[in-house]
């Protein structure tokens, strides 16, 4: 059997990317990776999976940051990404970006002299959490490429407007969530079970996020069942899973004494979570409030669903690929509707359920699923 050999550009550290590189290797075996890590991290979590680490030039790199420093004059990062990837020694059958930056521009004619297939993979923020020129710019990396990856959802068709890509350039496929494979193999464990394991026995579990990100309006929502806590069960718990994406320990703090101020109950996550304990925490809450200021396509929102929580989603988050079965959860326009809409979702339950058909639907983004589609997507382009 031929080997494939690839090479993916993005962040070698992050738990996305180390999941997609273990689950397509077990479905693609032929194939060869290659990492350019946008740290240059040599050590970087993906390692092992890898034949070969390469990054941006150390040399330029230093010569950015004292450039950037002295006189904030940023093309040093250019630089320091161009001559990385000229030191790449293979010509690639398939180069993947993932989360696509503005500062690639520089670099994509070198990029497309070295592989065969050009595909981006965006992420969500990296594309709609940009300003205006930096959209310009990745237009004309959009332009250079030969096939962009996502999910028939909200988010792809915003990528498609932005960028006015072409219906045959998108090839339908996304990360899978191991979380889905684990909430199908442990359906025997109930809610009751689950909030024992955790030590939540007789709550009544609200949980706020998916992480500890301030764009979860986590500040907001605490406001919001503040407001309503008489009109809610005595026996609330609010849990918090704030153990990754730190971008501020200061939120964390300011979420935690605005709990205490209002002698709230909590739990927050903020070690490190397993997946046996992610499992647990899916299965244990009775009510999900996501408020995410984007979402490309949220894994977290599939598998709260797949568990039977009562969901209040925001309408500015659109997944038009989980309502076309109905509409699985309470929505909210604006965030001061959330305390009004939380009573009424808990009071009226039944009015908005996953169905099987949805349930079904839902169960096909398990990694066991998603890594087929990206072993296929690979061997077809590879072969062109």
């Amino acid at each position: 059997m031929k080997d494939i050999n690839v090479l993916i550009i993005g962040n070698g550290n992050d738990n996305h990317i180390v999941r997609f590189l273990t689950n397509l290797k077990k479905k693609l075996p032929e194939v060869k990776i290659d990492f350019y890590d946008y740290g240059n991290n040599k050590n970087a979590k993906c390692k092992d999976l890898c034949e070969h680490i390469y990054g941006p030039s150390p040399f330029f790199h230093f010569i950015h940051r004292v450039l950037n420093k002295l006189f904030k004059i940023k093309f040093g990062i250019y630089l320091s990404y161009w001559f990385g990837f000229y030191r790449l020694k293979k010509h690639y059958d398939i180069a993947n970006i993932h989360f696509v930056m503005p500062n690639l521009l520089w670099s994509m004619k070198i990029i497309k002299k070295k592989c065969k297939n050009l595909v981006l993979t965006p992420w969500g923020s990296d594309v709609l959490r940009q300003n205006e020129n930096a959209i310009k710019i990745l237009q004309l990396i959009y332009n250079k490429s030969d096939y962009v990856t996502a999910p028939i959802t909200g988010f792809r068709n915003k990528v498609k407007e932005i960028f006015n890509i072409s219906e045959d350039k998108f090839y339908d496929t996304a990360f899978g969530s191991d979380m889905i494979d684990l909430i199908a193999a442990n359906n025997d464990l109930s809610k009751s079970e689950a909030k024992s394991k955790l030590g939540f026995d007789e709550k009544f579990i609200i949980t706020v996020g998916y992480n500890a990100n301030p764009a979860h309006h986590h500040i907001e929502i605490i406001e919001q069942i503040n407001k309503v806590r008489n009109k809610l069960p005595e026996n609330l718990l609010i849990v918090l899973p704030m153990s990754y994406y730190v971008t501020s320990k200061q939120h964390i703090i300011d979420v935690k004494e605005l709990l205490h101020k209002y002698n709230l109950e909590y739990y927050c996550f903020e070690k490190y979570i397993s997946n046996d304990e992610l499992l647990l925490i899916r299965k244990c809450s009775d009510v999900f409030i996501h408020a995410q200021t984007t979402d490309a396509a949220s894994a977290s929102l599939t598998e709260y669903l797949l568990t039977d929580n009562i969901v209040l989603n925001a309408s500015w988050l659109a997944y038009p690929q989980l309502e076309q079965y109905g509409i699985p959860y309470y929505k909210f326009d604006t965030l001061d509707e959330i305390g009004n809409l939380l009573v009424y979702a808990i009071t009226n339950p039944t009015e908005h359920t996953t169905n099987q058909s949805l349930k079904k639907y839902i169960k096909t983004l398990g990694w066991d699923s998603c890594s087929n589609k990206w072993a296929d997507f690979y061997r077809t382009i590879a072969k062109q």
